[in-house]
């Protein structure tokens, strides 16, 4: 019978009532199952409550004759004082004081304590050990005519046993017409169903062994701690259902392991409902699971786990959060085509489709299954293939020719729930891609035609005007780098550059022009000159004789008006004074006209002027 078909039957007035001591054993208190019975019975286990803390087992002993001694006194083999030592006295009431202090004083495995009054002695096991040693038998010795008695442990007690072992009662009920006296044949158990638990009472540990998939446990109040075994001790079993046994609603049980090679796996399917329908794996002692009781359905509800559920993707689409199947999904298309339904949820949500050959059939890419709120599929399309005819088309949209010949593209597909459907667009991957469209940009710039010459550029003269101009960087270098002198005793151009008509094409443009160089190692006179337009605008007027200096120096040459020049120059001679100049050329024509920048050279003997570098750059206003 189970304990809560037959605790129903409590005080119904058929069958019989037994108490028993914490180990089963008739007390001789019985009574009829009616009323009045269930009342004495109830009022009896008042005092069965469990305990809060470990009670210790303990053994009475008697000095009943002196003169000798004692030497030995053990329990389960373990003396309770140094037997090197044996205690003697007087009189009894001496001996009893001695093997008191004797015990107090030693050091053992369990240890005791003890307390003497008169003759008697009470000794007491160490607490931690509970009831583990009641019922053990003492041993003693003594020699002369001193004589003892002593009375096993026992009374000892873990708070975990179901009643007091001292003064606690079972309860058996026997609901039949012919229930015998003085007997438990045919009676049950009810104990779990009628003790009431102190709040300060702690929690005892249920072994529990499944049954085809569910579980039969005995209530250990509100609050009730299981632990689980697999059915035959198997390395793996599944829970499906918890019996509910005298449960009330709202009670709490939590499921362990009992063992962490034999794995409990809790799932839904019975009466337990699980948080987001996630299982959970029994594991070792730091595993566990939480469900509390509803009457209404007869279900155990998940409230709690011992490490918690796992960040999934089902965990979290169940809470309306477009989650995708992480990971990218490679495929690789065939020629001959198909058709492929993804699913939010089920399918990863990047998908790459590659493949390269000759269609000989389409492909199609197509939303299935139940979307939410945000949901989204990308797809990256990098297949090579000749379309013959044969199209591929993702989400709805087609490619083109070209597309499906390599110009890579992405597909991207959002579900929106206030219009319950799904955006689709298309980036297309431009990288290594040729934008440059011949026609479009005839039909675009038929009106601003070819630049004039060689070397302009697009530019805007005022906003939103656009017009073709030279080019602002440079437009003339001395690419010979080899070393140039002069002829001895004759004015000899070293290097120059041409500044072709309209260079200068706007007021504050200008050239500059720089150069290096190294004068002769001799003390003659030399002369270094820079002109521009026929005009000398630098030359070394204080140091006419340098001797193996070298030299670098810059002239800029800056339009100011149409026919009017402003160029400045410096000299720099190593060791040297430096040589500045400025000087306004005019009756120029920078429209038309051409002019040069040059560099002479005059000394006495050959290569007396050495030019090594040149370089002139535009820098257009």
């Amino acid at each position: 019978m189970s304990v809560s078909s037959e605790l129903s039957k409590l005080g119904s007035g058929v069958g019989r009532i037994y108490l028993t001591d914490s180990s089963g054993t008739l007390t001789g208190l019985e009574f009829f199952n009616d009323k009045i019975g269930r009342e004495a019975a109830e009022k009896a286990m008042v005092v069965s409550a469990t305990l809060s803390s470990n009670i210790s087992a303990t053994s009475s002993v008697t000095i009943t004759s002196a003169g000798g001694t004692i030497t030995n006194l053990s329990y389960n083999g373990v003396s309770v004082f140094n037997t090197a030592s044996p205690i003697t006295g007087g009189t009894t009431t001496e001996l009893a004081t001695a093997l008191a202090l004797a015990i107090n004083a030693n050091v053992s495995t369990p240890s005791y304590t003890a307390i003497s009054a008169g003759s008697d002695v009470i000794i007491y096991l160490d607490p931690d050990n509970g009831s583990s040693l009641n019922g053990t038998v003492a041993a003693f010795a003594t020699t002369g005519t001193a004589a003892m008695t002593a009375t096993n442990l026992d009374g000892g007690a873990y708070p975990t046993e179901l009643v007091d072992a001292q003064i606690g009662y079972r309860v058996y009920i026997n609901n039949s017409l012919t229930a015998p006296s003085a007997s438990l044949v045919g009676a049950t158990d009810i104990t779990t169903g009628v003790l009431r638990k102190a709040a300060s009472s702690p929690y005892s540990v249920k072994d529990v062994q499944i049954s085809s998939g569910a579980l039969s446990i005995d209530r250990d109040g509100a609050f009730t701690i299981v632990s689980v075994q697999t059915e035959g001790a198997t390395a793996s079993d599944d829970l499906t259902s918890i019996n509910a046994g005298i449960f009330n609603d709202g009670d709490v049980v939590v499921l362990r392991g009992k063992e962490s090679g034999k794995v409990t796996t809790v799932k839904e399917g019975g009466n337990i409902e699980l948080a987001n329908n996630a299982d959970f794996l029994t594991a070792t002692k730091d595993y566990a699971i939480i469900l509390q009781y509803s009457t209404s359905d007869n279900k155990w509800y998940e409230i709690s786990r011992s490490p918690g559920n796992n960040l999934s993707v089902a965990s979290l689409r169940s809470a309306s959060i477009a989650a995708p199947v992480q990971g990218v999904q490679a495929t690789t298309l065939t020629t001959g085509g198909g058709s492929v339904t993804v699913q939010p949820g089920v399918d990863k949500g990047h998908i790459v489709l590659t493949g390269t050959g000759t269609l000989t059939g389409s492909w199609s890419y197509n939303l299935g299954g139940t979307p939410i709120d945000g949901d989204t599929f990308i797809v990256d399309y990098k297949g090579t293939f000749t379309p013959s005819g044969n199209n591929v088309t993702i989400f709805g949209v087609s490619l083109t020719d070209s597309q499906i010949a390599g110009e890579k593209v992405t597909v991207k597909a959002t579900y929106i729930l206030s219009s319950t459907s799904w955006s689709v667009v298309t980036v297309r991957d431009t990288a290594g891609v040729d934008l440059v469209d011949t026609t479009d940009l005839a039909t675009k710039e038929t009106g601003l035609g070819n630049p004039a010459a060689n070397g302009y550029i697009l530019s805007s003269t005022t906003g939103g005007v656009r017009s073709w101009v030279p080019s602002a960087t440079d437009i003339a270098y001395d690419s010979d780098y080899t070393t140039t002198g002069n002829s001895a005793g004759v004015v000899t151009t070293l290097r120059s550059v041409s500044l072709p008509g309209n260079t200068l094409s706007s007021d504050g443009s200008c050239i500059v022009f720089k150069f290096t160089g190294q004068f002769g190692s001799n003390a003659g006179a030399k002369t270094f000159k820079v002109v521009f337009a026929g005009t000398d605008v630098l030359q070394n007027l204080n140091s006419t004789s340098p001797n193996g200096s070298d030299f670098t120096g810059e002239v800029v040459v800056v339009r100011s008006g149409s026919t009017v020049a402003k160029v400045s120059g410096s000299l720099q001679i190593n060791g040297l004074p430096n040589e500045v100049n400025f000087s306004q050329v005019t009756s120029l024509n920078f429209t038309t006209t051409s002019y040069n920048l040059d560099i002479t050279g005059t000394g006495a003997v050959s290569s007396d002027v050495n030019i090594y570098t040149t370089i002139a750059t535009k820098i257009i206003f």
